[in-house]
């Protein structure tokens, strides 16, 4: 029996900021873009670290390009951005079933990092993957 491999599509690529419409500017300057804010309502959920976050994206060719301005102090996303300032903090993936996916990815053994889902439905699982090259990866529906 062939086992699915949890992280197969690449959606995107998160990048934290610290001023989105900077970032923003910027990227459209190079081409990339337009981007439009993300604007979903998030349920809330103890662990998501979240509070204040702001998201715009765009696609280029096949793949995302998100960029995250943290807002309150102790997300993930917020002490990434203090400790090792502006760049690349995850890779995230197409899930087809985040919670199923979420469930076979802590029991891997990964270490589930943060998890949002989404009141239209969906969501995203951040998973622990820093030990080689520093990139968490993210599962997304």
């Amino acid at each position: 029996m062939t086992v699915e491999p949890i992280f197969s599509k690449l959606n995107h690529v998160g990048v934290v900021v610290r001023d989105m419409k900077n970032a923003a500017a910027y990227y459209e300057s190079l081409g990339i873009g337009p981007f439009v804010k993300v604007d979903r309502e998030v349920l809330r959920e103890p662990d998501a670290g979240g509070d204040g976050l702001k998201t715009m994206r765009t696609t280029f060719g096949s793949v995302g390009l998100e960029l995250i301005q943290p807002g309150s102090r102790g997300s993930h996303w917020r002490q990434f951005l203090e400790e090792k300032g502006e760049g690349i903090i995850h890779l995230g993936f197409d899930a087809s079933n985040v919670d199923e996916e979420e469930r076979r990815a802590v029991g891997s053994g990964l270490r589930l990092l943060y998890r949002r889902r989404f009141k239209e439905g969906g969501g995203v699982s951040g998973f622990d993957t820093r030990e080689f090259g520093g990139i968490a990866f993210e599962l997304i529906r």
